[in-house]
């Protein structure tokens, strides 16, 4: 187990390399002039030149690079171009609030998805099936966009049931949980058809297994039947998605967290985007590569827990 561990673990290196290469290269090549938005659009040339020595984007792109991913490795992600202000500090101050919606996104998936896949598999060809997975499905087809606007009209708007954006605190406090129902839930959307899909599949293929069979012709209670010798066996790909789906909620809360006003990193690093704040950029986006990485290696271990046939060399 260990040995394997440090194994996935150096293969992170790569990884995380070629995403540090890629954001910085994107960055670069995206139109716009971040040292013109600083010194104002009508700045004489003399001042842009002591800007942009000042920031040390007159340097040749690939010792920019290097001196970036130096400092990196020492976990100096540089400063802000337009704040001035340490990269780390400003993610890191932002990264609560993105775990924060991220976890309760996922928990409601998993909370709706697995039961609602369950149901639709032991009622195969029902009109509870059909309406479980037309339900899913329509989901799935929803822009996240739209989903969000549709939720603010209804339930802040016109019911007047929750608020429309914004984060008023922690998640265990009841402000900060109605702050949270909304953007949460919409990022859940897609999630939880995945998922419901996935499960249902998975229990059709086990239902038809010959142990499930074997059991129950001991006698022994459906309920004991799906419980015990069919879900487990079935959520061993619904783990996998679940790891990947909160590594891609963690990354894609950017439109959810703009249009809820929900001050994560997924807005800090929109905000950088349209300012052409580099170093924030690239800060935020090696964040989010690093926890997804770590989150993959964590679903890898949780393999053995659910399937104790598998061993990891």
């Amino acid at each position: 187990m260990t040995r394997y561990m440090l194994r996935r673990l150096l293969q992170t290196v790569p990884v995380l390399f070629g995403v540090s290469l890629l954001a910085f290269a994107i960055m670069r090549v995206v139109p716009g002039d971040p040292v013109r938005l600083i010194a104002g659009p009508d700045a004489p040339e003399s001042v842009v030149v002591r800007v942009r020595t000042e920031l040390g984007l007159d340097r040749p792109l690939h010792v920019q690079y290097l001196s970036f991913l130096s400092r990196a490795l020492h976990g100096d992600l540089g400063r802000s171009l337009r704040s001035r202000s340490p990269v780390a500090g400003e993610i890191l101050s932002r990264f609560p609030a993105t775990l924060e919606l991220t976890t309760v996104s996922m928990i409601m998936a998993v909370l709706v998805g697995i039961p609602l896949g369950l149901v639709a598999a032991v009622r195969r060809s029902s009109w509870v099936d059909y309406l479980a997975m037309g339900a899913s499905l329509s989901t799935l087809s929803m822009p996240i966009f739209w989903v969000a606007i549709v939720a603010i009209w209804l339930f802040s708007l016109q019911l007047g049931w929750l608020p429309v954006s914004g984060r008023a605190g922690p998640v265990w406090q009841w402000d900060g949980l109605r702050h949270i129902v909304l953007p949460a839930a919409t990022l859940a959307t897609t999630s939880v058809a995945i998922i419901s899909r996935l499960t249902r599949s998975g229990m059709l293929d086990v239902l038809g297994r010959e142990y499930v069979t074997t059991a129950r012709a001991k006698g022994v209670p459906p309920l004991g039947v799906v419980g015990k010798h069919a879900l487990a066996n079935a959520l061993i790909p619904v783990v996998t998605v679940v790891g990947l789906q909160y590594g891609f909620l963690l990354g894609g809360a950017v439109v959810t967290e703009t249009i809820f006003a929900w001050p994560g990193v997924g807005r800090l690093a929109m905000t950088a985007i349209l300012q052409r704040d580099y170093p924030v950029v690239q800060g935020c986006v090696l964040l989010v590569a690093t926890v997804f990485v770590l989150i993959n290696l964590l679903v890898d271990l949780l393999y053995g827990w659910l399937d104790p046939r598998i061993r990891y060399e």
